[in-house]
């Protein structure tokens, strides 16, 4: 019989269900195997759906592509001559924590200026969102050499803290 036709594996079916949906509404979740509990007091909004776009991201093999891409950028950004690297995060979020080597354009208020506009740009943000309009935009003010390395959101590597 079928998974469908037994009886006793609805019923245990049911019961895993059941304990997902219990779990859930004591702020556990079951991903991939594993546990995590969440307290919604010691997070925000904000800071529930990270977690949960991480494992997500995680399970779906979308962190090892957007590490590969990063890693890729950051790569061709150190070996091109006269590159710029932009952080377009808010000033905050490079003042707390940036790539070394980068500087800091914030994509509200986008005033990047430099005198060639064949300049190599390689744009990050934290996710890779903010980077990409940044590149559209920077494409459309005229610099033809534009390159979106997406986020640093799993960036291991070194980075530094202004002094502001």
């Amino acid at each position: 019989a079928g998974q469908a036709d037994d009886p006793l594996q609805c019923l245990k079916n049911e019961e895993i269900y059941m304990s997902y949906r219990r779990a859930a509404a004591a702020g556990l979740a079951l991903i991939g195997g594993v546990v995590s509990l969440v307290l919604s007091a010691a997070h925000t909004k904000k800071d529930l759906i990270e977690i949960r776009r991480n494992e997500l991201e995680t399970l779906t093999g979308q962190k090892e592509k957007k590490m590969e891409k990063l890693r890729k950028g950051l790569e061709e950004y150190r070996n091109t001559q006269g590159a710029v690297l932009l952080d377009v995060r808010e000033q905050s979020d490079y003042d707390d924590g940036h790539i070394p080597g980068s500087v800091h354009a914030d994509l509200q208020t986008i005033q990047f200026r430099h005198e060639d506009p064949d300049t190599p740009i390689f744009i990050y943000c934290y996710r890779g969102t903010r980077s990409a309009m940044a590149a559209s935009i920077l494409r459309n003010e005229g610099f033809t050499n534009v390159k979106d390395i997406g986020g640093i959101d799993w960036y291991n590597g070194e980075l530094e803290v202004s002094d502001n």
